[in-house]
């Protein structure tokens, strides 16, 4: 950020003993990731000024108690199912997350989702769908046969490709998306649930070989419109996906 450069000039033309600092940095995906940069200046056999510096991925978040950080975390966090909840409204931005998810993959709150999944544009589609599905059920009145046999042709689950937080240059995960009513995921803290809102519950969850490429730059999904989408007008519809290309 440019707010630490200043600081980071400052602290590398001091001498003497290490100086640690905390500031932002943006990964291979244009994410913020915090780091923690140490520096030491010194002079060279040949009195030239050199320093040393060394760099760390860095957080204030305590890890949960009885866990150790890396490998060890990791582990517990993929043997528990995770969730997430998104606004189909506005680019699937998170709404909130769970700690596991969020420790795997560098999820936060408030950033689109779709940047931590590597299918994006196969994921949106099938978001879309499900909520089309909610929606037309929910405006019609009474048990509606259309409805109920357009739910079942829509498929329960997705596996989805998500980035991991270390590594993601030489792997990724794989997991299994099922889209949840709303309250009934038992993961995460109830929250006031608009109908756009989509709870999402990720399981099955596994460190794959092969570095983390997304296919789409962004989300499609429209900023602040509705899910609602006829036949043939999804935005991430594999059609479209053709004639983008």
């Amino acid at each position: 950020k440019e707010e630490d450069k200043t600081h980071l000039c400052e602290v590398c033309t001091k001498r003497g003993d290490a100086n640690a600092i905390h500031v932002s940095m943006r990964d291979g995906n244009d994410t913020f990731i915090e780091v923690e940069i140490f520096c030491s200046q010194f002079e060279g056999l040949d009195g030239t000024t050199r320093y040393l510096v060394g760099l760390r991925e860095f957080t204030d978040k305590s890890p949960p108690s009885g866990q150790l950080p890396g490998w060890t975390a990791e582990s517990a966090c993929i043997a528990a199912p995770q969730a997430v909840i998104v606004d189909t409204f506005d680019q699937l931005r998170v709404l909130k997350v769970s700690d596991g998810l969020a420790s795997l993959t560098g999820v936060a709150q408030g950033k689109p989702f779709v940047k931590y999944v590597q299918n994006s544009s196969d994921f949106t589609a099938w978001i879309q769908q499900h909520m089309n599905v909610r929606m037309h059920a929910a405006m019609e009145t009474g048990t509606c046969s259309d409805s109920e046999s357009e739910e079942h042709s829509v498929a329960a689950n997705f596996e989805i490709h998500l980035r991991p937080s270390f590594d993601w240059t030489h792997s990724h995960f794989s997991a299994v998306c099922t889209m949840q009513a709303a309250g009934s995921n038992g993961i995460l803290d109830i929250i006031d649930l608009e109908p756009h809102h989509a709870q999402i519950r990720i399981c099955d969850i596994v460190r794959q070989p092969g570095g983390f490429k997304r296919h789409s730059v962004q989300s499609r999904l429209p900023r602040n419109s509705p899910p609602i989408c006829h036949s043939g007008s999804f935005s991430s519809s594999a059609e479209d996906n053709k004639s983008a290309r």
